[in-house]
């Protein structure tokens, strides 16, 4: 098989995936959100029974904790040790299971 052949099925494939949501490709000229931009596009675009009382907690947990720590920070800033530090830092203030 030949490069573009196998380019021209890599691009299929690709397409595919994201037309499923399985994948979210940055385009060159798109920046990349932050993860305070990403949550306003997901509650905007999943309104999944946005009344029910765990909808309410996790927008509101989301907000009150996540927010502060990571709102600003675009989404391929955030690494697994940012994250592992917060959920170290939230379990010495929580109860195990909460944090």
């Amino acid at each position: 098989m030949e490069n573009t052949e196998l380019q021209k099925l890599l691009d299929e494939y690709v397409n595919k995936l994201e037309r499923d949501g399985l994948i979210t490709r940055v385009r060159p000229n798109e920046s990349i959100p932050t993860f305070g931009e990403y949550m306003d596009l997901f509650y905007s675009t999943y309104k999944l029974d946005q009344e029910s009382n765990t909808m309410l907690n996790r927008k509101r947990i989301i907000r009150n904790h996540i927010m502060p720590a990571f709102g600003d920070k675009k989404l391929d800033a955030v690494r697994t040790i940012d994250l592992q530090r917060y959920f170290n830092d939230k379990s010495k203030k929580y109860a195990k299971g909460t944090a």
